[in-house]
């Protein structure tokens, strides 16, 4: 399984802001681990369809790192 990274300013509901865009295209979350550090959120995913993931979460504004 790949991991995909996304760093950005963190607020309240990112992670479901997240998980809504995937959700949305059917895309299931197998792991989420979310990390504040100060004003910055660092979200690591396992999700069941890795290329697909990506370019959703590119498509959102988010920059997910492979």
């Amino acid at each position: 399984m790949k991991q995909i990274t996304i760093i950005t300013k963190d607020y309240h509901g990112l992670t479901a802001d997240l998980a809504f865009a995937l959700a949305g295209n059917e895309i299931n979350i197998e792991t989420l681990d979310a990390k504040k550090i100060d004003d910055i959120g660092v979200i690591t995913l396992v999700i069941d369809q890795y290329k697909r993931a990506l370019h959703v979460l590119n498509d959102a504004g988010w920059n997910p790192i492979e």
